[in-house]
C-alpha cells in the first residue's frame, strides 16, 4: 500500500502482506515522552476530517473493506474530478496516465520515466506479460514494484491542484462529484461489484 504525505513529499510504502492488520490498528508513537500515542492508519483513512485522494478509488475501497474492514471516508476521486472540469465528451473516465497525459503534460523524459515504471511492473505481476503475482511476496520487494507503486500516487498532488483550479469556475459540479463518490465507496458493500467490469469506463448517464 502506497501513500503520499504531501506536507513530508514523501512517498511511503506500507507492507501490508507482511504487517496484515497490524499495518491498520498500530497506533502512531507519540510525538514526545509523556504524551498520549497518535492515531492508527484505520482512524485516519475512516476520518471524514482526513481528505484521502485516489484516482477512481472503487478498487481500493472494495478491498480494504472486504479484506480490513476499513471503510473510507474523506475520499477526493480525482477522475471524477477530471471528468467534471473536462471540456468535450463525458462519456467514458479517463485512465490515471490520460490524464498526467492531458492536464499536466510532464517533460518528455518524465514521461518516458513514468511509463518505464508502469510498463517494468506490469511485465513483473501480469501472467500475459509473461510476470507472476507472487512476486508481491517476495521480500525485499524489487524495485520495478516500488517503482509501480510510486507511479499510482506521484502525480496525484499536481493533479489535484490542476482540477482545483479548474472547479474554481463550476461550483455546480461540486455536489455531482461528492454524490458519485458516495456512490463509489457504497460499490464496497455490493457483493456483485466487479473490479474489471464492462461499465467501469462508462460515466454516469447523468454527466454526459
Amino acid at each position: 500500500m502506497e501513500i503520499f504525505v504531501r506536507p513530508l513529499d514523501t512517498v511511503f510504502l506500507i507492507d501490508i502482506t507482511t504487517l496484515d492488520q497490524l499495518a491498520f490498528n498500530t497506533a502512531a508513537a507519540p510525538q514526545r515522552p509523556g504524551t498520549r500515542r497518535g492515531p492508527t492508519l484505520k482512524y485516519l483513512l475512516e476520518c471524514p476530517d482526513v481528505p484521502k485522494v485516489f484516482y477512481d478509488v472503487r478498487n481500493d475501497a472494495d478491498n480494504l473493506l472486504n479484506a480490513h474492514d476499513i471503510s473510507l471516508k474523506g475520499v477526493i476521486d480525482l477522475q471524477l474530478y477530471e471528468l467534471a472540469v473536462r471540456v468535450g465528451s463525458k462519456r467514458f473516465f479517463n485512465p490515471l496516465s490520460l490524464s498526467i497525459m492531458n492536464d499536466i503534460r510532464p517533460s518528455e523524459s518524465a514521461q518516458k520515466q513514468w511509463s518505464d515504471w508502469i510498463n517494468n511492473g506490469q511485465k513483473a505481476i501480469s501472467p500475459d506479460l509473461g510476470g507472476d503475482l507472487r512476486v508481491w511476496d517476495e521480500r525485499p520487494l524489487r524495485p520495478e514494484l516500488i517503482n509501480y507503486c510510486l507511479a499510482d500516487v506521484v502525480y496525484l498532488p499536481r493533479l489535484l491542484d490542476v482540477y482545483e483550479a479548474k472547479l474554481a469556475s463550476k461550483p455546480e459540479w461540486r455536489k455531482k462529484i461528492e454524490l458519485e463518490c458516495q456512490s463509489r465507496l457504497k460499490l464496497a458493500e455490493d457483493f456483485a461489484y466487479e473490479a474489471n467490469g464492462k461499465l467501469m469506463a462508462r460515466a454516469p448517464a447523468d454527466w454526459r
